[in-house]
């Protein structure tokens, strides 16, 4: 085989970027992407939220993120947690009651994420270890306007 055929598909073959996970801290951010994605190799589904970093309001050592950063918060759709997190996140970013939220509401912003993009709110990242004993970052969400309440309770009740 030649060398021309061996790398032929590059010129055709889609870039691939890292991921840049939301890791431990308290964040102003402001969202760039809600979106549903299925991985090729076994289906599974996930809700994608892509962030860019406002301001870090709560470090953890090395790992927070500086603003400018774009990181990525995905949920595995199979968790049962998942849908009340999404709930939360578009409560959060919209200002609704989480009741508000519905299937048809997700669709319509996963649809036309104009609608949400470039609006912030306070995402609290922080890690637990699941049952297998693994490390696993949780993330929840509550409406910038909760600022003040979360800077003065993340400095004493978030696990970090």
């Amino acid at each position: 085989m030649s060398l021309t055929d061996f790398y032929s598909g590059v010129d055709s073959a889609p870039e691939l970027k890292q991921k840049n996970w939301i890791q431990p801290g308290v964040y102003v951010v402001k969202v760039a992407a809600f979106r549903a994605a299925t991985r090729e190799h076994d289906g599974k589904k996930f809700q994608v939220i892509e962030m860019d970093i406002v301001e870090t309001l709560k470090k953890r050592g090395e790992e927070s993120h500086a603003p400018g950063e774009r990181v990525t918060h995905m949920m595995n759709m199979a968790h049962k947690k998942t849908d009340s997190r999404i709930k939360q996140f578009l409560g959060a970013v919209s200002g609704v009651e989480q009741t508000a939220i519905t299937s048809a509401k997700c669709i319509e912003i996963a649809q036309n994420n104009e609608l949400i993009a470039g609006l912030e709110l306070i995402a609290q990242a922080y890690e637990v270890t699941t049952n297998s004993g693994n490390p696993f970052t949780v993330v929840d969400y509550q409406a910038l306007s909760d600022r003040q309440s979360i800077v003065e309770e993340s400095n004493s009740d978030i696990p970090f």
